[in-house]
């Protein structure tokens, strides 16, 4: 199990995340655009020009936009996992956010930075969008690669604080059946301070667990 930093630094921190997953067990090397990867890591926004130069689809400025009323209608709803047949690699987000439970696709937040890591680390080859909805092409691609996504809590809210002990500590339970049913070989969680509160591990610390998760 690998556990990142909280969501207020999930930029870095799905960096830092997915990087170590990919040494760890994927054994793909980072991609030769390092100018790029530098400016993935610390959140700038990709220009036009890197746009044709490393071939990434401008996607997000064509994304739905969708009203406060439309989103708060997503509260507490789900999406299904992501998973293919032999997950390699299974990140965990800590609950879905409302644009995502909308269009209906992991970290679909337009702006979330999970996507471009995955592509930092070397874990895809191309650079997914999910703000409209994953395509059926680079869901594919996911599959192909090993990759699964999860969720510790299912259901959907507008910040990740907003869950309680309660339900972080049940999900938590859940989740290890899930794995212990999926069998991945490496488990990503995606928010240390929910990591801790959820699995009562208060000295946890950023990085590889010692203690296994389901198998993993």
């Amino acid at each position: 199990t690998i556990a990142s930093s909280s969501a207020t630094t999930m930029t870095s921190s799905i960096s830092f995340v997915v990087t170590v997953a990919c040494r760890i067990f994927m054994g793909h090397p980072p991609p030769s655009n390092s100018a790029l990867a530098r400016s993935l890591a610390h959140g700038r926004a990709i220009t036009a020009s890197e746009t044709r130069e490393y071939g990434i689809p401008v996607a997000d400025a064509a994304r739905r936009s969708f009203t406060r009323a439309e989103l708060d209608a997503f509260r507490g709803r789900s999406l299904p996992d992501l998973l293919g047949a032999n997950v390699r690699l299974l990140f965990v987000g800590i609950n879905p956010g409302l644009r995502t439970v909308a269009v209906q696709a992991h970290f679909g937040g337009g702006s979330n930075r999970f996507y471009p890591a995955l592509y930092r680390a070397g874990i895809t080859d191309h650079l997914i969008s999910a703000s409209n909805g994953l395509a059926a092409d680079d869901l594919a691609h996911l599959v192909a690669r090993g990759i699964g996504i999860t969720n510790l809590v299912g259901g959907a809210s507008a910040r990740a604080d907003e869950l309680t002990t309660a339900e972080l500590r049940s999900g938590a339970n859940a989740l290890a059946r899930r794995v212990s049913a999926i069998a991945p070989g490496v488990v990503a969680m995606l928010g240390i301070t929910a990591y801790r509160t959820a699995f009562d591990r208060p000295a946890a610390g950023v990085g590889r667990q010692p203690e296994l998760l389901g198998g993993a």
